[in-house]
């Protein structure tokens, strides 16, 4: 059986901007602030730059998704331009790593933010329990049929734009504050720390970010991906950022200069705020106040839902394509006959972010690296194959071409690399076992993977064409000593 093709330009639009936009715009648009060395105006070029980046990278996996239009995404790239190994670690990665970890996080997220919102902060188990069953259901959802999933991601889509639209149309047009380019002391602060923390906010915008992959790894169950894929690309990744930097306009305009500066210095110190978020929301609503935490974290709980509804969605197809290929578990490549989706593979998927959940959910921020780690190393990679693919498959047509080649693909590689060092630096030792799993997932390669069944096709095109003269040497060889005989 194949994937249904139910995936049209709205609903790709709203799957990728409905994971994009999750909790990051809230918890970080203070963080950035403060590594902005408080400056309203650097903190909104951090963003903006953070979103360019993103776009950019986005750009580089649309040529990439329409030149190998297959289900996995990410997978598919890696396993064409570097071989089967380093495809299989990125797979292998993610499914006990970064995708599921992220399915976790979302879920752990998600109920937090509920218990706040209830006015009812949850502890640790409770936390855990409100979690798994958020994963299951939306699980069982996703396994009735894409349909579904789509149906849920396009209406939490809708619903979680509601709140920021509020803040971004209160802050523009009613907002009474001016300085929101303030330098706000940043002038006296040494050049060489001033660019630190800017990168620092850069890399910290670049989280709120991120989800940009995931719509490749749907592309098979698109109407039309060749066009679509591009556009929806696109229309996503410049949307997101439109209402991201119109969204701290808009705290900014809202927002006294005091009140932002406080913020900001309790999120370095803590990390995560939404002080300045729910200021902002207390000041727009300030005949509610008995409501006010419904309001802000009912925005937060919308957000992430349609994120974590999202992810369950894309993610399966990556395992799906690699039992496709033999470099998981056969049984991963079945379909349901009824629904038409990859059900062990969601199934599998569930089991693995339950235990993740169980496991980490008193360190969410242990979890944050986990997550992006693995995508960080295989993103660089992944368009570094871009300039791989312009050599080795010249005559392939294209219906799409990364705009502003090569420099666009440079950009988004040193941005990855950047993200990369930040990480290393503050996260060291998640890090550490991120790299761990990468040598065991290696060792696995090497004593259980079937090499009978990589065929030379799905090596490198460089490797593939070698091999083919290989070959030809060969035959010609034996028909010549065939000859003197």
């Amino acid at each position: 059986m194949k994937l249904k093709r139910e995936l049209g330009l709205f609903s790709s639009v709203a799957i990728l901007a409905g994971i994009m936009i999750g909790s990051g715009i809230y918890f970080f648009s203070m963080l950035v602030l403060g590594l902005a060395s408080n400056s309203l105006g650097l903190s909104l070029v951090a963003w903006v730059v953070g979103g360019i980046l993103t776009l950019f990278s986005a750009l580089t996996y649309a040529e990439l998704g329409t030149l190998f239009p297959k289900t996995g995404g990410y997978y598919v790239y890696l396993k064409k331009a570097f071989g089967p190994r380093l495809a299989f670690l990125s797979g292998i990665t993610n499914f006990f790593l970064s995708s599921s970890g992220s399915v976790a996080l979302l879920a752990l997220l998600f109920a937090q933010a509920l218990g706040f919102m209830l006015s009812t902060p949850f502890d640790g188990v409770t936390t855990a329990i409100i979690a798994v069953v958020v994963i299951l259901v939306l699980s069982l959802i996703n396994y009735l049929g894409v349909r579904y999933g789509k149906v849920v991601q396009n209406i939490f889509f809708v619903a979680k734009l509601l709140p920021l639209f509020i803040v971004i149309f209160y802050g523009l047009f009613f907002g009474t504050q001016t300085d929101i380019f303030a330098s706000n002391g940043a002038e006296n602060v040494e050049l060489g720390l001033l660019m630190s923390g800017l990168l620092f906010a850069v890399a910290r915008t670049l989280f709120a970010y991120e989800g940009w992959t995931n719509l490749n790894n749907v592309v098979e169950e698109m109407k039309d991906a060749q066009r679509d894929l591009p556009k929806a690309l696109t229309i996503a990744v410049l949307f997101v950022m439109s209402v991201y930097v119109l969204f701290v306009v808009g705290l900014y305009r809202i927002l006294d200069l005091s009140t932002l500066t406080a913020a900001a210095e309790g999120a370095l110190s803590a990390g995560f705020d939404v002080t300045a978020i729910f200021g902002a929301f207390g000041t727009i609503f300030a005949d509610f106040a008995d409501a006010l935490s419904l309001i802000v974290f009912g925005a937060i709980v919308i957000s992430i839902f349609g994120a974590l509804n999202g992810s369950i969605l894309s993610f399966p197809r990556v395992y799906y394509a690699m039992a496709q290929d033999e470099t998981m578990p056969s049984m991963f490549g079945k379909i349901d006959k009824k629904f038409g989706t990859p059900w062990v593979a969601i199934v599998g998927q569930t089991i693995v972010s339950i235990v993740i959940v169980l496991l980490g959910y008193d360190n969410v921020n242990y979890l944050l690296t986990f997550v992006l780690f693995g995508g960080l190393i295989f993103n660089t990679l992944i368009f570094s194959s871009i300039f791989m693919f312009r050599k080795t498959m010249k005559e392939t047509k294209r219906t799409y071409k990364v705009w502003g080649y090569p420099y666009v693909p440079a950009f988004a590689i040193a941005g990855m690399v950047i993200l990369l060092v930040v990480t290393l630096i503050n996260s060291f030792e998640p890090t550490i076992i991120g790299i761990f799993v990468l040598l065991i997932g290696n060792g696995v390669y090497d004593v259980f993977m079937d090499k009978k069944h990589l065929q030379v096709a799905d090596i490198t095109p460089a490797l593939a064409r070698k091999a083919v003269v290989v070959k030809t040497r060969k035959t010609t060889s034996k028909k010549t000593t065939t000859k003197k005989k």
